[in-house]
């Protein structure tokens, strides 16, 4: 009796796992905005089947809803991708996230939120995990658990993402939509062809809600430096695959500037002191009031991203003016 018991349990076992691996390593997208990485990947990797060199820009969510890809396609002869997301994924993750899809006339442009510089850090949040791991297994095993001591954690993440693709199958059954669309689900999302996030995309609050979360740095915090080191060494692997790196500043707001002066000048200096990539523009340059945001002192309106997107654009072609593309079309 007993024997017959642990082979039934062992069915039972063998079972759930098949059915957990199965969900596991289905390629369907998730009801999440955070999931959004996932699609973001994809739209990264069809880019790479344009016969025009691409940019790519890199930030946290004031790179996600700040940058017009339509802008950027119109007054350049580059193709975007807008690969921004939650700053909660480190910049650290997102240029690992794009090192095997990058090629030769790709021109990238790091736009991370200057406090994301301030406390920079290797590590994802942790509501962030699952969502790495999902996109970039290796990346999270190597550098977001600490195994076996967090082996519970991986364990719980793994379980998150399983059940976020059966909830996928679930609303792709309900909506009566074709379950693999490229791949994958996008659902209500919200993301275009570039990459880029509608305004709509967080739920706005009022002016004063915004205020009050725009709070001052701890002036005692010192600032992780390793980003420089990270940077710089991204700017080889970029150089060595016959691409380009540029820095551009992210949209902030007027008070917060004015509070956090001290600290953003510091950055600023240890960027232009010691960056092996370009500096393009200043930070005073993408400087907004609050009526210009959205839900944070970071995610732009629709009018407002126009701006940030012409700004940026008048301020980097200078610096692609000596460049062709790989038509011989020089850039106008």
């Amino acid at each position: 009796m007993t024997a017959i018991f642990l082979k039934k349990l062992l069915l039972l076992v063998l079972a759930v796992i098949s059915c957990l691996a199965a969900i596991f390593f289905s390629p369907i997208a998730f009801a999440h905005p955070l999931a959004s990485i996932i699609n973001k990947k994809e739209i990264l990797r069809d880019s790479k089947k344009n016969h025009r060199p691409r940019m790519i820009f890199v930030g946290g969510s004031g790179a996600l809803v700040g940058i017009d890809g339509t802008l950027v396609e119109k007054n350049l002869p580059y193709y975007p991708v807008n690969m921004g997301i939650n700053a909660g994924f480190s910049t650290h993750f997102l240029l690992d996230l794009i090192k095997s899809d990058i090629k030769a006339g790709d021109v990238i442009v790091l736009t991370p939120e200057i406090s994301a510089l301030a406390s920079y850090s290797y590590k994802s949040d942790k509501p962030n995990r699952k969502w790495c791991f999902a996109v970039n297994r290796d990346y999270a095993l190597k550098n977001l658990y600490k195994l076996p001591a967090q082996f519970p954690d991986l364990t719980l993440d793994l379980l998150g993402l399983c059940q976020w693709k059966a909830l996928g199958l679930v609303q792709a059954a309900l909506l009566r939509r074709a379950p693999f669309k490229k791949g994958y689900l996008q659902f209500d999302q919200q993301i275009n062809r570039f990459g880029d996030a509608r305004e709509n995309f967080f739920k706005p609050i009022s002016i004063d809600m915004i205020r009050k979360i725009d709070v001052l740095w701890p002036s005692s915090n010192r600032i992780d430096t390793s980003f420089i080191t990270d940077f710089n060494d991204f700017t080889s692997f970029v150089t060595s695959k016959g691409a380009t790196l540029y820095f551009v500043f992210s949209p902030f707001s007027k008070e917060g500037y004015s509070k956090n002066f001290t600290k953003i000048q510091e950055i600023i200096s240890l960027l232009k002191k010691s960056a092996k990539f370009p500096i393009i523009g200043s930070q005073d340059g993408f400087i907004y009031d609050y009526s210009c945001f959205t839900n944070s002192p970071y995610h732009l309106k629709a009018d407002c991203r126009s701006d940030r997107t012409v700004k940026m654009v008048s301020e980097i072609k200078p610096y692609l003016l000596n460049a062709q593309t790989p038509e011989g079309r020089p850039v106008n």
